[in-house]
């Protein structure tokens, strides 16, 4: 007899968010919201699947939540995973090579 269980359906005591370490480098991220939405700004290089190699120009991305609860559970996981990021190689190239774009976000994303 074969257990299932839907994806759809949250686990008790299970996580509120998964997300990839491995798709997206993270180079910046930044948070806002107004009275009505939420919005995580982000700005990464993105991860080859193929070749586990990621493309040197970053990108940027911005996402919307109607509820603030979850933008903040999001944005809290994607800086754990920054955090993670920040202590390979792979990031202070990405970085560097960045540097200008790094610079921009952070002066178009200051906290107010």
């Amino acid at each position: 007899m074969t257990d299932k269980t839907k994806t759809n359906k949250k686990i008790k005591g299970g996580p509120d968010l998964t997300l990839s370490a491995n798709d997206k480098m993270y180079l910046a991220i930044a948070f806002n919201q107004s009275e009505l939405l939420a919005f995580i700004h982000t700005l990464f290089c993105r991860g080859r699947e193929l070749d586990g190699v990621y493309n040197a120009r970053a990108e940027s991305e911005m996402l919307t939540f109607k509820k603030s609860s979850d933008a903040k559970v999001y944005y809290a996981t994607l800086q754990q995973i920054q955090q993670a990021q920040t202590h390979s190689k792979i990031y202070d190239g990405m970085a560097e090579f960045n540097k200008e774009l790094i610079a921009q976000f952070h002066a178009a994303h200051k906290q107010k």
